[in-house]
């Protein structure tokens, strides 16, 4: 599951930053206020998506596919995405990916509950894969971050986790061409925690 992630405020990477701006630009024109920071789903953070060009754009979302009952859908499995019908028309062809510092989890035990920070060893920029949605709620859609079982090092938290592609696969991710499920198995594997203070 992925229920935060974080954007930095104010020690921003020079790309992160680039992102922000990108989107932050495009929201204003729109009457949207983007949020960094601590997300919290239905915020409005910078996503990377095919533009009208098909060209990588960034564009400011909300976070949740709104729920037929009300709500929001802020995860969906990777596993069977692509054929349930509310997910699979996005699996196919409107995927994005959203830009974070890392994401939070966290462990129930007896004794209550463990904030974890989850990132990417050595990186500034982790791109969490997600799909969107055209919606009236925001000009520029809504998205849901896709979700896998754990990766070991990190399963006694949570048996889920996002899925987290790597840089290089940016352009592929977002192609209408490439296969859905063949570039799930790309997902980056490695990722590291620290307990939040």
């Amino acid at each position: 599951m992925c229920g935060r992630f974080y954007i930095e405020e104010d020690d921003m990477s020079a790309q992160m930053l680039r992102f922000v701006e990108a989107a932050r630009k495009k929201a204003e024109a729109n009457g949207l206020t983007l949020k960094t920071g601590e997300i919290f789903p239905t915020d409005i953070v910078p996503a990377i998506a095919g533009g009208r060009d098909l060209k990588p754009g960034v564009f400011p979302m909300r976070w949740g596919f709104t729920a037929s009952g009300g709500g929001a859908l802020i995860n969906a499995r990777s596993e069977t995405a692509d054929t349930k019908p509310l997910f699979r028309q996005s699996a196919l062809q409107r995927r994005c990916l959203l830009p974070a510092a890392n994401y939070f989890e966290w462990e129930r035990s007896a004794g209550g509950k463990t904030k974890y920070s989850i990132k990417m060893p050595g990186e500034g920029v982790m791109y969490l894969a997600g799909l969107y949605t055209r919606s009236d709620s925001c000009p520029f859609g809504e998205f849901t971050i896709l979700t896998r079982p754990a990766a070991k090092d990190i399963a006694f938290i949570h048996d889920r986790m996002p899925v987290i592609m790597p840089e290089n696969m940016i352009s592929r991710w977002l192609s209408h061409t490439e296969d859905y499920r063949s570039l799930l198995a790309s997902a980056a594997e490695g990722v590291e925690y620290s307990v939040c203070g």
